[in-house]
């Protein structure tokens, strides 16, 4: 808690951090119906995700307890799971 990472300056309205803390997901700032995911440690983005057609702004996201999923609600009552892999 005494040190400041870069997690502490990440832009968007929502953070999730991933079970074993290597990726944050935030919400995209030019478009809020997108999330990016972000390396925990630098802040930079891995990959953007987003929903053809989606354009309600991003209410909710979550990560599973196991990190494979990424769970993302919408102002519109639409919830979309993304199954995440390494690449």
């Amino acid at each position: 808690l005494g040190s400041r990472s870069p997690a502490t300056s990440l832009p968007g309205d929502l953070l999730a951090l991933s079970p074993d803390g290597q990726l944050v997901a935030t919400t995209d700032q030019q478009n809020p119906a997108s999330i990016d995911l972000r390396n925990a440690a630098t802040g930079q983005t891995a990959v953007s995700l987003a929903m053809p057609g989606e354009q309600d702004r991003a209410t909710s996201v979550v990560f599973s307890a196991d990190g494979r999923s990424l769970a993302v609600s919408y102002n519109n009552g639409a919830t979309y799971v993304w199954h995440l892999t390494e690449s």
